[in-house]
């Protein structure tokens, strides 16, 4: 199975964790490669972090690095990561943001937000 994991745009304070966060634990990010598999992320608000991509389901942990302006995240299950994957955390996350990015085995993927749970 390849690395499922999180990508979000670059964090210009580390104090601006809380509002992106927020968006993040209250809504869905949904990732898409470019065959066309899309992951439903749930990030909830004690670390955790479960998701879907089809029938398979996911879980994990995700951290803060406020000094680096990082989220990171870590998969349990069903296929352990053998080290956290991080990406920059955009303080401008929204519902209906879009973007580019790729993911830990470095393919393209496309994630968005989706209001709700």
């Amino acid at each position: 199975m390849t690395s499922i994991v999180v990508g979000v745009f670059a964090l210009t304070a580390a104090t601006a964790f809380a509002a992106p966060m927020d968006v993040l634990t209250s809504n869905t990010l949904v990732s898409r490669s470019d065959s066309g598999m899309e992951v439903r992320y749930h990030f909830n608000e004690d670390g955790t972090l479960d998701a879907s991509a089809g029938a398979m389901r996911i879980t994990g942990r995700w951290t803060l690095d406020p000094n680096a302006g990082l989220l990171c995240v870590t998969i349990e299950s069903p296929q352990p990561s053998s080290e956290p994957y991080c990406r920059p955390l955009d303080e401008s996350l929204a519902v209906g943001a879009q973007w580019d990015d790729v993911d830990g085995n470095g393919q393209p993927v496309t994630y968005r937000i989706e209001a709700g749970r």
